[in-house]
């Protein structure tokens, strides 16, 4: 019992609660710029004065804890950006947080082009000569697998064609320096070039002599009828006389008719070279693919 005229107090417990500390968070290089088809990265610290487990997160790509209280961001840059926001967050779970964004460019890289080959029509024995059409084969390759692409082609004589396997012929013989371009559509431009060279008739009938001096069947006596009457053509052509070299033509054609129907030429190579010397007739302007048709007899 108290003294009279004594309050008497009642003893209490009072309970301190820790206030809760934000984390706190950092990043190496407030701006990053990286090309297409990398990996673009950053790195950065963190802690928490509360000594919490934190939780990263990325607003694009993937962020990961280190030791030692940093992280690690990556992302693969597989298309241009220009200063894209990068926000990292870290959260203690007890709804604190903080975080820290930086900037992200990727620069365009252009398209690598490559033309992978030129095909004529006329293969074996391979001519070229005006008039005759001639595929040809490109193809590129590209990091920033999200461009899309457009490819056109300069074949040199002024005309032009587009896509990946156009086709072509020329009206003259020469040489013409082929561009092949790719581009993509953040105007980057990749270019392939190759050189066509479009025979002369005596170019291309030197061509022709060369595969009947290889036709095993024949002897040496009729390789050289045959090869006789493909050279005196080269030489009237080279003259311009492309009557003669037409007559020349004709007489050759009509001794290889002669040598299937004996059995020295197989039908197989004097397909191909009735088509190489046809395609010479039309190169010279004395045959026309089209209206006529020379019989082989076969």
């Amino acid at each position: 019992m108290s003294p009279a005229g004594v309050k008497a107090f009642d003893f209490m417990a009072w309970v301190s609660t820790a206030v809760n500390r934000a984390p706190t968070l950092a990043a190496t290089h407030p701006a990053v710029t990286f090309a297409e088809g990398t990996t673009a990265t950053n790195t950065g610290t963190f802690s928490d004065p509360d000594g919490d487990t934190l939780a990263l997160t990325a607003s694009s790509g993937s962020v990961t804890a280190g030791g030692s209280g940093t992280w690690s961001w990556s992302i693969a840059a597989a298309d241009d950006v220009n200063a894209q926001p990068v926000t990292i967050t870290a959260g203690d779970g007890h709804g604190n947080s903080a975080s820290v964004t930086f900037s992200l460019t990727v620069t365009n890289v252009a398209p690598t082009a490559r033309i992978d080959s030129y095909i004529p029509a006329l293969t074996n024995p391979r001519i070229i000569v005006p008039g005759e059409q001639i595929t040809f084969w490109g193809g590129y390759t590209d990091p920033g697998v999200l461009d899309t692409h457009t490819a056109s082609w300069d074949f040199g004589d002024g005309a032009s064609g587009s896509g990946l396997s156009p086709t072509h012929a020329y009206t003259a013989s020469g040489s013409y320096t082929v561009t092949f371009s790719v581009t993509d559509d953040d105007g980057g431009v990749g270019q392939a070039r190759t050189t066509v060279m479009v025979q002369t008739a005596s170019q291309a009938l030197d061509t022709i002599a060369s595969y009947v001096q290889g036709i095993s069947s024949l002897n040496a006596g009729e390789k050289k009828s045959l090869i006789a009457k493909l050279n005196a053509a080269a030489a009237s052509a080279a003259r311009g006389d492309k009557q003669a070299a037409n007559n020349q033509l004709n007489a050759f054609l009509n001794e290889l008719q002669a040598d299937v129907k004996t059995g020295k030429v197989s039908t197989t190579d004097a397909i191909r070279l009735r088509s190489a010397v046809l395609a010479i007739k039309a190169a010279l302007g004395t045959y026309n693919r089209f209206l006529e048709w020379w019989p082989l007899g076969l």
